[in-house]
């Protein structure tokens, strides 16, 4: 499968729209022609993540889930917003996003890394519901490194109709 398959991997992307800046200056004299209107402003990007259904054993065995209990979860990666759109609501849209894709998807498990000293972040994805369920070995800090904890949030699946 590639991994842009849309039944594995999709990429939310949040836009803020602009609104058309209101006309300014003398009035035409002269004879009457028809109004003119600039085009609409193009939408700026804000904000972006990435969300694909993964299968690595390492993070299986993480999930709080009896051994066995789940094949595969969706993660959730490159969670990006503007630095000026940040605190506006922009990545609790993305989040959104995220979880809606992984029930449209069937999946019971959202899943993400993000650095342990990164602590907007980690309040952020808290507060969505998400626990820490693990962290990369103590080692990799002492060598320079940034230590990521891994988080889950369970989701709860659509129920098919008849």
């Amino acid at each position: 499968m590639k991994t842009s398959d849309p039944a594995i991997f999709q990429m939310f992307v949040a836009e803020e729209i602009l609104e058309p800046a209101a006309t300014v200056g003398p009035v035409p004299r002269g004879p009457a022609r028809p109004p003119s209107s600039p085009p609409p402003p193009k939408p700026q990007l804000v904000g972006v993540c990435e969300v694909a259904i993964l299968r690595e054993a390492p993070v299986l065995l993480a999930l709080p889930v009896p051994p066995g209990g789940a094949e595969e979860y969706v993660y959730l990666s490159s969670m990006c917003v503007k630095r000026e759109c940040r605190r506006q609501g922009v990545a609790q849209a993305l989040m959104a996003g995220a979880e809606a894709q992984a029930r449209l998807w069937g999946q019971k498990h959202l899943v993400l890394h993000v650095h342990k000293d990164n602590d907007a972040a980690v309040r952020l994805y808290g507060a969505w519901g998400m626990r820490t369920v693990g962290q990369d070995p103590g080692w990799k800090g002492l060598l320079g490194g940034r230590i990521r904890l891994l988080m889950h949030k369970r989701v709860d699946v659509l129920l098919q109709g008849p």
